[in-house]
């Protein structure tokens, strides 16, 4: 873990130092890249676009705990939904939407953390111009499973 947090700020600080020619053309990136093999696509109602899930930990009976790692294609976003334990989300690559119910949206770049409180109806997913990958951990899973609510909606997902 170490050595891939030391690669990381070596990688964001040559990054920074490094000079930006004038005429480069930026294009954004159709989905973001990670750490970790790129899991399963997530199949059902719960999300809208392409997400993969890759579980990285699932020993609920020793920490309490279940760790992901989900990759979102550009424009795709999961359902209003709620943690009876909570989540924690760390954002890994690309730009993604975070907004609680009722709260403006806030935008996620690599390295923002967002520790959601147990019962707060929320989403997050990917912006339209960029794919996002976030490691989510969920917290105190023995308190119960994810409560899904209605999709968002394309206004809620414009409306910044």
């Amino acid at each position: 873990m170490k050595k891939m947090t030391y690669l990381f700020l070596l990688a964001a600080t040559l990054g920074a130092c490094s000079p930006k020619p004038e005429n480069k053309i930026e294009t954004p990136p159709k989905a973001s890249a990670s750490l970790f093999p790129q899991g399963d696509a997530i199949e059902g109602s719960n999300f809208n676009g392409t997400a993969y899930l890759q579980r990285l930990m699932t020993d609920s009976e020793t920490f309490d705990v279940v760790v992901s790692d989900v990759i979102f294609e550009p424009k795709a976003r999961n359902s209003w939904h709620s943690y009876p334990g909570g989540q924690i989300l760390i954002a890994t690559a690309g730009k993604g939407y975070y907004q609680e119910k009722g709260k403006p949206i806030q935008v996620l770049n690599p390295g923002d953390v967002v520790a959601i409180p147990a019962d707060v109806v929320h989403w997050h997913g990917a912006a339209p111009d960029s794919g996002f990958t976030h490691i989510a951990i969920n917290t105190k899973v023995h308190l119960g499973a994810t409560q899904w609510y209605e999709p968002v909606s394309d206004e809620e997902y414009t409306n910044q």
